[in-house]
């Protein structure tokens, strides 16, 4: 998704401040996510954090993987579908 916000074209500075503040957010929430991952001190090494936590995700993941899903699916790399692309990412790092 980070490459698709940054190949948004964009029509003034509007826009280009709309887009900045996308792939700001964005990420921003990566860097949460992975330090969710990996502060799972009970987990053992790095992989078996992340597996660990795949495990747990539950619904949230599968509620991802279908937004991504569609999101290719659709061929739609707009801000409104990175947008929502963008927070259905934020979910699984709250």
């Amino acid at each position: 998704m980070r490459d698709q916000v940054e190949q948004l074209s964009v029509d003034g500075p509007w826009q280009a401040i709309a887009r900045t503040g996308l792939r700001d957010g964005a990420l921003r929430i990566h860097r949460r996510l992975a330090e969710r991952v990996l502060s799972r001190t009970d987990q053992g090494a790095a992989h078996a954090r992340v597996t660990a936590w795949l495990e747990a995700a539950g619904e949230e993941l599968a509620h991802w993987k279908r937004t991504l899903g569609e999101m290719r699916a659709s061929g739609a790399t707009d801000f409104a579908s990175l947008s929502v692309g963008v927070e259905s990412v934020r979910k699984l790092a709250d």
